[in-house]
């Protein structure tokens, strides 16, 4: 856990991801998919002046296996708080206790995305290739499209190194020699700089919208 100021950070593990369906009824472990943007908890052990925090970030694209939380410091609500369980949002606007079970994410329902590695035809258009996506080629550049279950949603991508060994600097560094451009609001090129740093170093192509609704993640590599 990191923690700057009145915000704080985590990794929490996917149970779903390492255990699926019957392993977390199986164990009666939570389903950690179920966190969302703007729940509500109370991490402390003082009872009289509890801190409560609120989601502000979800994020599951890497590694994966792993969700990423960012937290900020929010204020107790004894209308709504339960300080002696040190439960958040336990009561509801009449007063009458919530049930503390949350909703079974649907999969017929659920918000998904995908990403689709494009290719250029005869036409100079961009197409859904039938390729693998190959290892990426240093100063070559390739396409990517994200598509979504629900209409209308922008695209936000992002290049992330798939390497833990590296300080922040570091890894911002090399992730910038990654040169990402947006072609429309769903669609993007990358090209490797032409750097000796690149060859060999695995990356994670992720894509989300801009309220965290989804998130998907391919993985890349670039040529030695």
């Amino acid at each position: 856990m990191n923690s700057l100021d009145s915000l704080t950070s985590f990794w929490l593990p996917n149970t779903h991801y390492f255990l699926g369906d019957e392993g977390l009824e199986k164990y009666n472990i939570a389903d950690t998919r179920l966190v969302y943007i703007g729940q509500r908890t109370m991490i402390t052990l003082n009872s009289i002046h509890p801190n409560v925090y609120m989601v502000s970030k979800v994020l599951d694209m890497a590694p994966q296996g792993v969700i990423k939380l960012s937290l900020k410091l929010d204020d107790l609500d004894l209308s709504r708080d339960n300080v002696d369980l040190l439960l958040c949002d336990y009561y509801n606007d009449t007063g009458d206790i919530v049930v503390d079970k949350p909703t079974p994410i649907n999969p017929d329902t659920a918000k998904t995305s995908t990403i689709t590695y494009m290719q250029i035809n005869a036409d100079g258009e961009l197409e859904p290739s039938a390729d693998e996506i190959p290892s990426l080629a240093l100063g070559q550049t390739y396409y990517f499209t994200a598509s979504f279950s629900d209409v209308g949603v922008d695209a936000q991508f992002r290049v992330l190194l798939n390497d833990d060994s590296l300080s922040e600097e570091e890894r911002i560094a090399i992730e910038r020699l990654m040169i990402l451009d947006d072609i429309d609001n769903n669609t993007v090129s990358l090209r490797p700089a032409k750097s000796k740093k690149l060859p060999g170093l695995k990356f994670i192509l992720n894509v989300c919208d801009l309220e965290g609704n989804y998130s998907s993640s391919i993985n890349l590599e670039v040529a030695t």
